[in-house]
């Protein structure tokens, strides 16, 4: 019976291909299938789907699911859904990497990244709403006609077809709202006609079939289309910054196939460029009472973050220690109490603990609250921008641009004196604080107002000797400074921020900053708080172990957010930059919106994300 099921859905899925699209290959695309699910639930639609897609010997190299799913369900709540029943290999690797969902949109990849499933973890007007993609296929469960129902002023049907592809075809289960859904869809530009929903794609437990259900089928009206399919020249792409943000957006890009040159001058003495000697950084979540753009992107960014580099070498991948957020202030603590509640997370990736009932679980002495959050990591920049760019497809220059200028849908890159560097179709400008002196000498004005204040913040970290200084601190503690569990026989403290400096440089009176800092974070007070004997005091010891620092520079903008997007109104230029404190929490949301734009793939974050990083 499961065989059989197999085989009509493969054909099912092939004359879907088939149908859907605009002419330039299966599915509109010679190289991907998108498929939008209204009703994800526990993922058996998918797992069909995806099993169809294996077995059509015409498919595409890649297929991209999104699936609108409000519940939050883990990984056991997901697995009670299976059983025992109808399990495969696609089953088994979707409970396999299943993570708690959070609020917004989750991405998980399988076969090598040629399977992509982009979940919407909200209410389904708001996903309606809040989906960026192109997308061929639309699997619409009754629940979209109960909405189509309940909210008649929302044109429901004509966010549909701003995201549809062209001649996207939709397979609507209308139930008793059959006449409500077949007119919402033409009044958006569909071509509806009368159907049976195939009823292998609604098999029961153990694969057997249900009855057939009655079904709206539609096809988006030739000429009719709101997402228009990129036209790339060629697959080349330059970036100018080699840092963590342009390191994240190469990778990126490479991982699809572009070819990827790389320019930045601090990477001719070492492929760490300007992060050589960077030993540590932390990558941890923010939360806040409404929830703000902040805190969801900085929740998206750590996720993408893992989901990108945990495969890379040892020295350069993500070791997730959790983070500890630990203030004195009773104000911040409030603040950070009340923002874990309103937000709801599962207790398995924030909760606030008190006392010393949960210190076991993060290490600490002190018995103070603090915030918890479960997938805190920790970084090494310097072998993490290493194995980023250490692609086959990624090409380094150890050589700056001074300038582009476009043609003919291409974009020459030069250096200084005049000489040519590259010829390519999209370029991205990742080198931070040289991002709005490259643009106006480009003649690429005027600048966003946005873009135009952004100002730079040097700051220094310091390294403490672990065999002079230890705690028993096992995971990152964050408040007012920063500290990291040890890194090769080296904890990190930091940071200190000075707007008035001329040269980002570790020195005496930033290590001193420092340890105020990683002093308030352990618990140790300060100086004038210790006792007579000083040599045996927290403080001094600590102050006895520095070996040492990093000194770099930020680029912020207003607001704090990062700068992520195309240039407006001139395709094919594309900024990265503005990072702030957080480089590596935006690095990979960075390299992910890029490359996702590029590629018609389904945005890995919220449509009103998109606008608050946009270049603006």
């Amino acid at each position: 019976m499961q065989d059989s099921n197999n085989r009509l859905m493969a054909a099912w899925l092939q004359n879907l291909v088939h149908a859907a699209g605009d002419g330039s290959g299966p599915a509109g695309r010679a190289d991907a299938l998108a498929v939008c699910d209204s009703a994800f639930g526990a993922g058996h639609r998918f797992v069909r789907v995806w099993q169809a897609w294996q077995a059509n010997p015409r498919h595409t190299l890649r297929l991209h699911y999104v699936g609108f799913e409000p519940l939050m369900q883990d990984a056991p709540q997901l697995a009670l859904h299976w059983g025992g029943c109808d399990r495969s290999a696609e089953s088994d690797a979707l409970l396999s990497a299943w993570v708690t969902p959070l609020p917004g949109v989750s991405r998980l990849e399988f076969d090598g990244g040629r399977v992509s499933l982009t979940l919407l973890h909200m209410p389904l007007k708001q996903a309606v709403l809040q989906l960026m993609a192109r997308i061929d296929v639309f699997l619409l469960d009754a629940n979209i006609g109960h909405l189509a129902a309940s909210e008649p002023g929302f044109s429901l049907f004509g966010q549909m077809a701003r995201v549809a592809a062209a001649g996207a075809l939709v397979q609507a289960r209308s139930g008793v709202h059959h006449e409500l859904v077949r007119r919402g869809l033409q009044r958006a530009g569909f071509v509806c006609e009368q159907a049976i929903l195939p009823w292998v794609l609604e098999a029961g437990p153990g694969g057997q079939p249900k009855a057939p259900l009655r079904c709206v089928q539609a096809r988006l009206r030739p000429g009719l289309q709101h997402t228009i399919r990129r036209a790339l020249p060629d697959r080349c792409v330059a970036v100018i910054g080699g840092g963590i943000a342009g390191a994240g957006v190469a990778r990126a890009l490479a991982l699809r196939g572009h070819d990827v040159h790389v320019f930045d001058s601090a990477l001719a003495g070492s492929r760490q460029g300007r992060h050589a000697g960077h030993l540590g950084a932390a990558v941890t979540p923010a939360v806040s009472r409404d929830d703000d753009h902040r805190a969801r992107l900085s929740r998206a960014g750590a996720r993408l973050a893992w989901l990108r580099w945990q495969g890379l070498p040892a020295r350069a991948r993500p070791l997730k220690t959790g983070t500890a957020v630990v203030t004195p202030d009773p104000v911040e603590q409030v603040r950070l109490r009340d923002a874990l509640q309103a937000g709801r997370f599962a207790l398995s990736w924030a909760r606030w603990c008190t006392g010393y009932d949960a210190d076991e679980a993060a290490g600490l002495a002190s018995g103070s609250p603090y915030a918890w959050f479960s997938e805190g990591m920790v970084m090494r920049p310097g072998a993490l921008v290493e194995a980023l760019l250490a692609h086959p497809s990624i090409v380094v220059h150890g050589s700056d641009v001074a300038q582009f200028a476009g043609a003919s849908g291409q974009w020459q890159l030069s250096s200084a004196d005049g000489r040519a560097l590259a010829s390519v179709s999209n370029v991205v400008l990742a080198n931070a604080a040289g991002v709005l002196p490259l643009l106006r000498a480009s003649g690429l004005a005027p600048v966003p107002a946005r873009l135009a204040q952004m100002q730079t913040i040097a700051g220094q970290i310091s390294y403490f000797d672990a065999s002079r200084f230890t705690t028993p601190v096992r995971c990152v503690l964050d408040g007012d400074g920063y500290w990291l569990p040890s890194v090769d026989g080296m904890h990190v403290g930091g940071g200190t921020y000075d707007l008035d400096a001329v040269q980002a440089q570790v020195t005496p009176a930033g290590h001193l900053q420092v340890i105020g800092k990683v002093c308030s974070v352990l618990g140790l007070g300060n100086a004038a708080q210790q006792d007579i004997d000083a040599n045996a005091s927290g403080y001094s010891r600590l102050a006895a172990s520095v070996a040492g620092g990093w000194a770099g520079w930020r680029a912020v903008v207003p607001g704090r957010l990062p700068v992520i997007g195309e240039w407006p109104g001139c395709q094919g230029v594309w900024l990265a930059c503005a990072y702030g404190s957080r480089g590596l929490t935006w690095s990979a949301l960075a390299g992910e919106v890029i490359a996702a734009t590029l590629n018609d793939e389904p945005l890995p974050i919220e449509r009103d994300l998109l606008r608050a990083i946009a270049v603006r």
